[in-house]
């Protein structure tokens, strides 16, 4: 069984991984102004390009991957690529969930 790699955005063709904290979280709620999980679920429907910007350094320096930070707003990062690893780091959050929370339990009242 083969280990699943954890989340990366390609910059000028090199994998940066990606990783979402709880601290990351707070930075992009302040960032972008949201006061509730639900106010950023709800601006990260549909982000602007502005939005992903504040957005992606981040998620790169929660991952440790400080010297890359510097290169994403020169770098060639594909839009579409950026939507898709912040759509896999955020769905949770877009569930209702929060990072590091546990799943409230199923209709059996087995964990969810």
């Amino acid at each position: 069984m083969s280990a699943v790699a954890p989340p990366a955005l390609t910059i000028d063709g090199e994998q940066v991984p990606v990783r979402l904290t709880l601290g990351a979280l707070a930075e992009i709620e302040d960032a972008l102004g949201a006061d509730t999980l639900s106010d950023l679920a709800r601006m990260l429907a549909n982000p602007s390009v502005r939005q992903i910007l504040l957005i992606l350094p981040v998620l790169i320096r929660a991952a440790g991957g400080i010297a890359a930070v510097p290169r994403i707003s020169e770098g060639t990062i594909h839009l579409g690529e950026a939507m898709r690893v912040m759509a896999h780091l955020f769905r949770d959050l877009m569930a209702g969930e929060v990072p590091g929370k546990p799943s409230p339990p199923g209709p059996d009242g087995a964990p969810g």
